[in-house]
């Protein structure tokens, strides 16, 4: 097994409170996997031997070998200013580009001549081929607007517009934004009295949505499938052919969890500090396996 990550990073200062950053990553992940098994002989009886052939000891051979590369790419701009004294504006704007690719080979062979050499061209039984592959990208446009008055009233937008090819093509893209705010009610005229006991109280609230790609393993949930190990008889004869195991959706998209909530934030005595939240959380559009009845043949 080897796997090695990768990264290159780049930030250039474009004018004063101005950033361009760059990040490219790569990963790489390689599996090779040799399993030997033998036939055993064993007796029940004196002088009386037999060889086990069951599954578990079959004179068979089998390797596998499973490759995985996967690339990031991250293009963003960061820019801070204050206006005057009290006003701070933070903007952040960039994309978000990954692709990634699994492919797996195996292949096994029976009734070797010998146990110490191992090489599928050796092998006078059956043979055996297997193989998948699959490979997505993803690309994500995001932005975020700050802003603090004083470090009192603070408000922030976040946006983000991604893309994925493990939906259909109507149904790629997803938009999914939120927002913030909050109160130091601390830093308040009113509040100078409790400065002694009372550090910092703080009262937040939020609203937001994100996308979820990831909740089934199928790299394409939405695209019918279909078997190629049928046999249908055909003048007289079997004749290879295929099937359709399986029924997904094909306007299937993106799982989209909403959140609000409420929160406030203290420091007491100069070192206690403490949360108060309050949310809610409800997620739509769930993509999950769903019970068939057996008369639909197709499964889940």
């Amino acid at each position: 097994r080897t796997q090695a990550t990768y990264a290159v990073n780049a930030d250039f200062t474009l004018m004063e409170g101005l950033h361009l950053i760059g990040n490219v990553s790569y990963r790489t992940y390689l599996r090779e996997k040799m399993t030997r098994q033998a036939n055993m002989t064993y007796s029940q009886q004196p002088n009386v031997f037999e060889k086990a052939t069951t599954v578990f000891f079959q004179n068979r051979l089998k390797e596998i070998r499973t490759t995985e590369e996967y690339w990031v790419y991250d293009l963003y701009a960061t820019y801070q200013k204050t206006f005057g004294e009290f006003h701070h504006l933070n903007v952040l704007a960039g994309l978000n580009h990954e692709t990634g690719k699994y492919q797996n080979v195996e292949g096994n062979v029976k009734d070797l001549p010998t146990m110490s050499l191992n090489d599928l061209a050796l092998g006078t039984g059956a043979r055996g081929v297997k193989g998948g592959q699959y490979e997505y990208a993803l690309l994500g446009y995001f932005g975020r607007l700050s802003y603090d008055y004083a470090g009192k009233y603070l408000a922030e937008v976040n946006m983000r517009y991604d893309g994925t090819s493990r939906f259909p093509a109507g149904d790629r893209w997803g938009f999914f934004p939120s927002f913030s705010a909050a109160w130091r009610i601390s830093e308040e005229p009113f509040m100078e009295s409790s400065k002694s006991w009372l550090n910092n109280l703080k009262l937040r609230a939020s609203w937001g949505q994100l996308g979820n790609q990831d909740a089934l393993n199928d790299y394409y949930p939405w695209m019918n499938t279909y078997n190629l190990n049928a046999k249908y008889p055909f003048g007289g004869q079997l004749t290879p052919g295929y099937y359709q195991g399986s029924y997904h959706l094909e306007t299937i998209s993106w799982e989209r969890s909403t959140t609000w909530g409420v929160g406030l934030d203290f420091t007491l005595f100069g070192g206690l500090t403490g949360s108060l939240d309050y949310y809610n959380r409800k997620t739509t559009g769930i993509i999950m396996n769903v019970s068939a009845p057996a008369e639909f043949a197709l499964g889940a």
